[in-house]
């Protein structure tokens, strides 16, 4: 192996629709493995911690170390050596043959806060397999932060995959990850790691925000959510008697139950709001491929209810029936919610339910459009934590059935997906999910490889849910200041929609109403996170974000420049993320403070204020 250090012009590299731009100036490679000589020997009983792991034998070259130890697998084993027979360039590759295991092969290095990484290596099997390539954290919770999946043969193929290092600290243990999907045979040569500064536009700009940006899901309220007018959209996703399973109880379709999805549609329509309908995610158990409901994680809302369809047949009788039946009045058409979580999407052998999904996509779309063109199709939902699934369904062509890609992107701020929590929570959870963690970033880089970045990103599902809630009791007053906070964050971001989960969802979670007289009595009214929901949507609908400044010093105050076109005033959103008192220094032309719950007080130009972890909004008015 041969490490040396290269350095080139910096250079500018934009994305279609401009949602950003990277600056990479001074490159440097700071790995570069030909693999032509050097190797180790690997110590007899690497895995002998692990009473029930694989055996791991034969030589690595420096800066590459073994990553499979952890995995029971008796009996298993993985053998590297360098193999002169077959390379790509050079004297040698490194070849890696693993029986009943996949190996975890790994180049560690170190993260800096502010660089953007980007990997190449080339790889070829003895037969057809997928191996996917990631740029991650070394340790807990593993964070994939760039990610790239190949199918690979016999000829030598590259693979590339781009990420940018967190902010949320100026190091990180992070390394260069080599994951086959299956056992078998594959060599790896010419490994490079690049890193560059990146000033990337992390926030965006110059965008105006409608009221359609907002949205929410409703599961049995009947009324429409008592959040004024600041409501512009509804996804229909978990309501009650409009799910595929409720519309279609029996496989003769002609015997669908409309009556609530009539309901659903005429509330929108009565509100000036739009819909999205999900069309797969919980499809009736005589539609299911998995009816007996044995896969993981595949029948959430009944047997096979999350699994594929059975057939393609069935799945478009049931889509063309629900499209027909709309007639144009739902705008918007999602492919399926979260398939990542249903095992069987997972599965690329013997049946590539992932590839399905792709089918399923092109399905739907062909539906849609040819009912009406006008309207809109949604990828199925993708997640800013599950990226190896995103570029697997993209790499497959899914990306080409869809106007619009949707995420889902819940922070978290309690769960253990961001550097720095220790698992008791992050005062700053959605700042470190937008901004500093770069999860819309990095999906971006995906979206490039795969030429989708013209492709609006809508959030088209969020919030904060039991596993998020302190305590694990309700707290929808703690939780305000997030919801307020992840729906500014999500515009900044470069997110076109976000729709919180939800508005009367019952037992530990943030939820915007709750029953007055206790659960069953369905008299539901605003909570204080309600409140910030609304109050949100109303300082931003109507405005022009103008500037960000995000600065990098935690104690520092998060500030956004707005400019409200009916009055053509300039405006100020302020807030300290870390959520403690802070002073902040009120600028000319401002007089007046407004609260997240509503109410407004005199300020004084100059003088000092107190900021925290809940949103104000500075006006002049």
């Amino acid at each position: 192996m041969n490490i040396h250090v290269k350095r080139v012009a910096g250079q500018w590299t934009c994305v279609a629709a401009a949602l950003f731009c990277m600056q990479t100036a001074n490159a440097q490679q700071i790995l570069s493995s030909s693999f032509d000589s050097g190797a180790t020997s690997i110590p007899a009983g690497l895995c002998a911690w692990n009473a029930s792991g694989p055996t791991v034998s034969g030589a690595l070259v420096t800066g590459w170390e073994d990553n499979s130890c952890w995995k029971d697998a008796s009996g298993a084993t993985i053998a590297y050596a360098l193999d002169t027979s077959t390379r790509y360039t050079g004297a040698a590759s490194l070849s890696i043959k693993s029986t009943n295991v996949t190996p975890q092969l790994t180049a560690p290095f170190t993260m800096k806060s502010g660089k953007t990484y980007s990997a190449t290596v080339y790889l070829r099997a003895s037969k057809s397999q997928e191996v996917v390539v990631q740029l991650r954290l070394s340790g807990p919770p593993y964070t994939a932060y760039g990610v790239a999946s190949k199918t690979i043969g016999i000829f030598w193929t590259p693979v590339t995959v781009t990420a940018d290092a967190p902010l949320t600290a100026s190091n990180v243990a992070a390394g260069l990850f080599i994951l086959p999907k299956t056992p078998g045979n594959i060599w790896l040569d010419s490994a490079s790691i690049t890193e560059s500064t990146a000033i990337n536009a992390i926030t965006r700009t110059g965008h105006s925000v409608t009221r359609s940006f907002f949205g929410t899901h409703t599961h049995r309220d009947l009324r429409w959510p008592d959040l004024g007018n600041a409501l512009g959209a509804d996804r229909m996703w978990d309501g009650e008697g409009i799910q595929m399973r409720d519309i279609f109880p029996t496989s003769d379709l002609s015997k669908a139950n409309w009556t609530k999805f009539e309901a659903r549609i005429a509330r929108a329509q009565q509100n000036g709001a739009d819909l999205i309908m999900t069309l797969g995610g919980n499809i009736p158990t005589w539609a299911s491929a998995d009816a007996a409901g044995q896969s993981p994680n595949c029948s959430l809302y009944g047997p096979g209810s999350s699994a594929p369809p059975v057939s393609r047949t069935v799945w478009k009788d049931m889509v063309s029936a629900v499209v027909k039946k709309a007639n144009g009045r739902i705008k918007y058409w999602e492919i399926w919610n979260e398939p990542y979580v249903c095992a069987m999407f997972n599965v690329r052998r013997p049946t590539d339910y992932t590839k399905y999904l792709v089918d399923l996509s092109y399905d739907a779309y062909n539906i849609i459009k040819t009912n009406n063109k006008s309207l809109t199709v949604l990828s199925p939902t993708l997640y800013t934590y599950k990226l190896d699934f995103v570029d697997e369904f993209l790499g497959l062509g899914g990306g080409r059935y869809a106007d619009v890609i949707a995420i889902h992107a819940y922070d978290e701020y309690i769960n253990q997906h961001l550097v720095g929590t220790g698992g008791s929570g992050a005062p700053n959870g959605p700042e470190m999910l937008f901004i500093k963690e770069h999860g819309v970033l990095n999906l971006k880089h995906i979206l490039a490889r795969h030429n989708l970045s013209a492709k609006p990103i809508w959030n088209t599902e969020s919030g904060y849910l039991a596993s998020s809630t302190p305590g694990g009791q309700p707290d929808d007053a703690k939780g305000a200041p997030y919801v307020a906070r992840h729906l500014l964050l999500s515009s900044l971001a470069g997110l076109d929609r976000s729709y919180y989960y939800s508005w009367d969802l019952r037992g530990k979670v943030v939820a915007l109403g709750r029953e007055l007289d206790g659960e069953g009595s369905n008299n539901y009214t605003k909570t204080a996170a309600g409140v910030a929901f609304e109050t949100m949507a109303k300082w931003l609908t109507g405005t022009t974000i103008k500037a960000v400044s995000t600065p990098a010093a935690d104690g520092q105050p998060w500030v956004v420049t707005l400019l409200r076109a009916t009055t053509g005033t300039t405006e100020l959103i302020v807030w300290n993320p870390a959520g403690n008192d802070m002073v902040y220094t009120v600028p000319t032309g401002l007089a007046f403070s407004a609260s997240l719950s509503g109410g407004k007080t005199g300020v004084s130009a100059g003088t000092a204020t107190t900021i925290n972890g809940w949103p104000q909004l500075l006006t002049s008015y």
